[in-house]
């Protein structure tokens, strides 16, 4: 979805802004769903013995997920009612000029 504004109208500052924020919003999820898959799987080689502490841990990590969820949708709602509104925690990243 990002580079559908980004090819259909490269001179639009809407359709940059909002290209930019979903850009920003996958990287953060990319690497968040790297790093939680390391995690996992090193709490469960170290501490697979306890049948409980990864998968809390491993629940906790995945309820973070959400969090990207909801940026997704608040994104998606403010490009959808036309507002040019940064998004919380990652909204001041610039990548697309």
């Amino acid at each position: 979805m990002v580079l559908i504004p980004i090819f259909a109208a490269r001179n639009s500052y809407f359709a940059r802004f909002h290209a930019n924020q979903g850009l920003v919003l996958f990287l953060f999820y990319a690497c968040y769903s790297v790093l939680t898959r390391i995690i996992t799987n090193i709490l469960n080689l170290a501490l697979g013995f306890i049948p409980f502490v990864p998968g809390m841990i491993s629940a906790a990590l995945q309820f973070i997920g959400i969090i990207f969820f909801v940026l997704m949708i608040l994104g998606i709602a403010n490009a959808a009612s036309g507002k040019v509104k940064e998004l919380p925690f990652i909204g001041r990243i610039r990548l697309l000029k």
